[in-house]
């Protein structure tokens, strides 16, 4: 019981990450400097939100979580 209320959990997380704007990305992106996993996680659905709009601008994002250290 309790792996299918984490998985249910995961997958709403998992889902809403998806839907969330690239303007309150952005906004996370600014107000998060540290250099931890959900800096990482913004940086990457950044990435992803911009392949389809602007590929160079996904491309920019999706390097950007290569870089951390």
């Amino acid at each position: 019981m309790h792996r299918f209320l984490l998985f249910l959990f995961l997958f709403y997380r998992l889902s809403n990450a998806f839907a969330e704007p690239v303007d309150s990305l952005l906004r996370e992106l600014e107000k998060h400097p540290h250099e931890d996993t959900l800096r990482l996680n913004t940086l990457y659905n950044l990435g992803f939100k911009y392949c389809d709009e602007d590929p160079e601008k996904g491309l920019l994002f999706s390097k950007k979580p290569l870089s951390l250290h």
